[in-house]
């Protein structure tokens, strides 16, 4: 397959799997044997439903999760994208309650039209910090931020 082809499947996948919570594509787009290694996961995810776990606990923790994607580059088998991430804690391990924006770097290897390798990173620590402290804002009219909270 080509690279804009490899780009497609994998900018599909966001949108479609991540972005709208949408199993049938993942089934449709990801090999049966693929590996999702998640740094933030203990063991290797496996197939369709390694890479839906992960996703069920990302909306478990974030139900109104969404991924934009910013870059997205080929070459050969491999796709990488950086992704805007966002959404709002209510439940899980996180609980804050809060908003929370984050950068997210992921790759995947593209075999046969179907993903049957990923690699993310999502900047937990950057996460945890952006959970923990109040919203940035630009108070009066001197552009000077301040914290709001």
């Amino acid at each position: 397959m080509s690279a804009q082809e490899n780009k497609a499947i994998a900018c599909r996948f966001v949108e479609e799997v991540w972005n709208r919570d949408r199993m049938d594509v993942a089934c449709e787009l990801v090999t049966s044997d693929a590996v999702n290694h998640d740094p933030l996961v203990p063991e290797d995810l496996l197939g369709p439903d390694g890479s839906w776990q992960g996703i069920r606990a990302l909306r478990t923790a974030f139900p109104d999760f969404h991924a934009r994607i910013e870059d997205v580059i080929a070459e050969g088998d491999r796709v990488a994208l950086r992704l805007s991430c966002s959404g709002t804690s209510t439940s899980g391990c996180w609980g804050t309650g809060g908003h929370a924006r984050w950068d997210s770097i992921c790759i995947m290897r593209v075999e046969g039209g179907r993903i049957a390798e990923l690699w993310g990173w999502a900047g937990p620590v950057e996460l945890l910090i952006r959970l923990a402290l109040p919203t940035p804002r630009v108070s009066g009219g001197d552009g000077q931020a301040s914290r709001a909270g």
